[in-house]
């Protein structure tokens, strides 16, 4: 399921069908008025493949529709906790859109989602024309650890194409609180991220994230792999930048309202920050983790990360900054009594006072996920509430906010 809510998070509605299902993904615009969640359609042609589609509402939720002509493929077994992990943006009055999949598919919207122009081919001229100046603080051209994409298929993969059942599904909100959904994390292989060393049946830019400033015109991509994309003219053009070791998966982005300040996490790495629209980046005091979920307000000073903690749900971190990543607190989010939890996605207000979180949680006699749980805080992270207002027995993937929420 989808769900959205208009009231804080008290009271939540079902997004819509449409004929989709097992909900990935949501997000919303900072005014409210538009919501995007992405969800499966079930198997593709090609049996190797799921495909998914993206439902709209341009109401606030109260009517939806499904975006035609943009379907996603999803790799084989995605329906596990696969499918979080990709590009669905928007503008603050929701007029420019973002969406993506893994499997080297990027659109953009210029017009509230009435039409979508296929924008891989921007992406691949920005790779052709690499920026050298653009690097992170301290990082090299190729690094010797261990890949963590083998984490990732560790935690991600699922040995059947069936599409999970509504019990591992997901939901979404608006204007008040926010939006959630269902199976959870990046879909990626084991290719290591070099073009040059790319398997013929491996996607060149398996996307996992976007983010957008509120006027539209600054515009990040990232891939899992070892650069970030920037436009600074709304889409028409992109700049590669940020030349991270080849073994890092970027795994999330958040951006501040103007555009200049842009946070994003490694999935096995660190977090890093920019403060000039992109252009440089500089690595945060946070310790290595398997970040999944970061989150910004409008300033981009204060800052919410959520990590993942691999094969063992033993209530992993979430950390908050005031500071635009100087330093960094734990906030603890208390789990069901008897259980552990592992955070999938966090979101924010505009002026960060209030977040939201997605945890699953698993009973300490298990070893598998039994349901999740949506978090609230009204006091930008220091302490939360968990709700009731939302269906039990579901594992919550992700959430979003609008401005006042």
């Amino acid at each position: 399921a989808s769900l959205y809510s208009t009231t804080d998070g008290s009271t939540w509605a079902p997004a819509g069908n449409s004929g989709l299902q097992n909900y990935t993904r949501v997000a919303v615009s900072k005014d409210g008025s538009t919501l995007l969640a992405t969800a499966f359609y079930g198997p593709s042609p090609d049996t190797n493949l799921q495909q998914g589609g993206v439902l709209l509402s341009t109401d606030a939720g109260n009517t939806w529709s499904t975006v035609p002509n943009v379907i996603f493929d999803y790799p084989s077994g995605a329906a596990g906790l696969g499918v979080i992990l990709q590009p669905l943006a928007l503008s603050k009055d929701g007029s420019v859109m973002v969406v993506g999949s893994p499997q080297s598919q990027l659109w953009l919207s210029t017009d509230k989602g009435a039409t979508f122009v296929d924008i891989v081919d921007r992406i691949a001229a920005a790779d052709a024309v690499p920026n050298p100046a653009a690097t992170a603080a301290g990082t090299t051209a190729a690094s010797t650890t261990p890949s963590v994409k083998d984490k990732l298929q560790q935690m991600l993969q699922t040995p059947s194409n069936t599409p999970p059942t509504a019990a591992q599904d997901s939901a979404g909100e608006t204007t008040g609180a926010a939006a959630a959904t269902g199976p959870v994390a990046p879909m990626l292989s084991s290719f290591s991220g070099n073009p040059a060393k790319q398997p013929a049946d491996v996607p060149r830019y398996q996307f996992t994230g976007a983010a957008i400033s509120d006027d539209g015109l600054t515009i990040v991509v990232t891939p899992a792999i070892n650069r970030i994309f920037v436009s600074r003219d709304g889409g028409a053009t992109f700049a590669a930048t940020f030349a991270t070791p080849v073994n890092n998966a970027f795994s999330g982005v958040a951006i501040s309202s103007s555009g200049q300040y842009m946070s994003v996490i490694i999935f096995g790495g660190v977090i890093h920050r920019s403060s000039d629209y992109g252009a440089t980046w500089t690595s945060t005091s946070v310790p290595s983790a398997l970040w999944l979920s970061v989150a910004s307000d409008n300033s981009g000073q204060k800052l919410a990360a959520t990590s993942y903690q691999l094969g063992s749900f033993s209530n992993s971190t979430m950390l908050i900054s005031t500071d635009g990543g100087a330093s960094w607190q734990e906030s603890a989010v208390g789990a069901l009594q008897g259980s552990k939890s592992s955070f999938i996605s966090v979101a924010s207000n505009g002026d960060g006072s209030r977040l939201l979180a997605t945890a699953a949680l698993v009973s300490d006699s298990s070893s598998t996920i039994g349901e999740g749980a949506i978090y609230f805080s009204d006091d930008s992270g220091g302490s939360w509430f968990r709700t009731d207002a939302v269906p039990s027995g579901v594992v919550w993937l992700s959430v979003a906010a609008a401005e006042k929420y």
